[in-house]
């Protein structure tokens, strides 16, 4: 379960979001939203990818603030999966070994 409690987050350009809370089960989840509206941001915040100004991300009982970087990037990768809107390969690898790669 994914909950989140008063998110928000800066950019470094100035723009400021301010997300609603909403707890998720093990469902699939979708969001929506106009272009610009935060939906990546919302997702990597979700991720834990990029921390969040204000308020907490939790998932199942446990807030992410306390897991090392270790342990968020194990936990990640056992149970998140993200498509990002822009590649990320390493270049010194092939097609198959990127597709392939072990976190």
């Amino acid at each position: 379960m994914i909950k989140t409690e008063n998110i928000s987050f800066h950019h470094k350009d100035g723009a400021q979001l301010k997300f609603r809370n909403f707890s998720s089960s093990d469902d699939p989840l979708l969001i929506l939203g106009a272009s610009g509206c935060g939906k990546t941001t919302l997702l990597h915040l979700l991720a834990g990818l990029i921390t969040p100004t204000s308020g907490d991300v939790s998932w199942g009982n446990k807030s992410i603030n306390e897991y090392s970087q270790k342990q968020l990037d194990k936990e990640r990768a056992d149970k998140i999966g993200l498509i990002f809107q822009k590649p990320h390969f390493v270049s010194a690898l092939n097609v198959l070994d990127n597709i392939t790669i072990q976190a």
